[in-house]
């Protein structure tokens, strides 16, 4: 009888090592995968830094745009202004001119009419011509500068339109970085908030459901819904007290089976309760 005990404390130890040892690898494989996860969502933060940045980066480009169109809207005003200014000025000239040949007339019929005053109509009429040569010498430069005008007022107005253009296409870039930004944002809060697994020390509080302590098995009326997976370990608490420790052997979507693990706690507990909290190790 003495050998059957040492036997079997010996088989107790044993097994007792090889839980231990697992729950080590369990919680080591755990550990990574939790690294992983971390890894994961400190890349999508960083991937939405990266896209704030882009955003703010083309904001600026686009305010620094829209005030280089306007700075050249306004010089195309100014160029039309002066166009317009010297358009008058050369009507004004062509009028002065008209005047001008208009007098020269009226003075040819007086020098004409009155040989009396015909030295000093003369002399007028060379005044005159001298001044009509002067302001025609004028018109050419006059024309020049309106047709100068007209081609920076063209050129102005197609780099308007091409920078309209490029603020348009800007705009759409931003859109799309915009509704990238916000649909990351949007993954990383549903992924942080729907996550299909329990982390090493939460807890779960449910009712048990039937327990074979003559097979060691335990149903559990959560499933794979709530996160459960095969071969996680879990200690049983009541009312702050650790009853037990059990193994998921089985899952289903809505319910489970689990094993309780031997020589741990004090399972015939188990019996006398139905609320407990599973903690997750």
């Amino acid at each position: 009888m003495g050998k059957v005990s040492i036997v079997l404390n010996s088989l107790a130890v044993g097994i007792s090592l090889l839980g231990i040892v697992l729950i080590q690898i369990i919680v080591s494989e755990n550990e990574n995968t939790a690294r992983e996860i971390n890894h994961i969502q400190k890349s999508i933060l960083e991937t939405g830094s990266k896209i704030k940045e882009q955003a703010l980066e083309i904001s600026s480009k686009l305010m620094r745009q829209k005030t280089r169109n306007e700075d050249l809207s306004e010089e195309i005003s100014e160029f039309r202004k002066s166009s317009q200014q010297s358009i008058e000025k050369l009507e004004e000239t062509k009028a002065q001119i008209k005047k001008l040949e208009d007098a020269i007339s009226n003075m040819e019929e007086e020098i004409a009419s009155s040989g009396e005053r015909e030295k000093e109509a003369e002399a007028k009429l060379q005044d005159k011509l001298q001044a009509i040569q002067t302001l025609r010498s004028e018109i050419p430069q006059i024309s020049q500068k309106i047709e100068n005008k007209k081609f920076e007022t063209r050129d102005f107005e197609n780099r308007s339109n091409d920078i309209s253009h490029r603020l348009i296409v800007y705009s759409e870039i931003t859109k799309i970085l915009r509704q990238h930004y916000l649909d990351t944002v949007s993954d990383m809060r549903t992924y942080a908030r729907e996550r299909p697994w329990i982390e090493k020390g939460e807890s779960l509080s449910i009712r048990l459901g039937k327990v074979d302590l003559a097979s060691g098995y335990i149903a559990l009326p959560e499933g794979g819904t709530v996160g459960l997976r095969e071969d996680m370990y879990f200690s049983i608490f009541h009312l702050q007290e650790e009853i037990s420790k059990i193994r998921i052997k089985k899952v289903f979507r809505t319910h489970a089976l689990a094993e309780v693990i031997p020589l741990v706690g004090n399972p015939h507990k188990l019996l006398e309760i139905r609320e407990v909290d599973l903690v997750a190790l």
